[in-house]
């Protein structure tokens, strides 16, 4: 790995794109059937932390402030 992929792989900016906060990059990164996972969850009322919880032992990076404040739209996302 080089220096420049190292620098952006602790940053994590080589994967999220201006327009979309954190999670929103790592749920775009997902296969299909895992944003289909998260999606219901979320349908089901399954608490963040419990989401977050999979997602981490999936090897993903997030937290629930991340989730908390992309689902109440305060995040970087683009708003529609």
């Amino acid at each position: 790995m080089t220096l420049d992929e190292t620098i952006r792989t602790l940053t994590g900016n080589s994967l999220r794109p201006a327009d979309r906060c954190a999670f929103q990059a790592l749920y775009d990164r997902l296969p299909e059937a895992d944003q289909k996972a998260v999606d219901s969850a979320l349908k089901r009322a399954v608490p963040v932390s419990i989401i977050v919880k999979a997602l981490r032992q999936e090897g993903h990076q997030t937290s629930s402030d991340s989730v908390r404040g992309h689902l109440k739209g305060q995040c970087r996302c683009i708003k529609k």
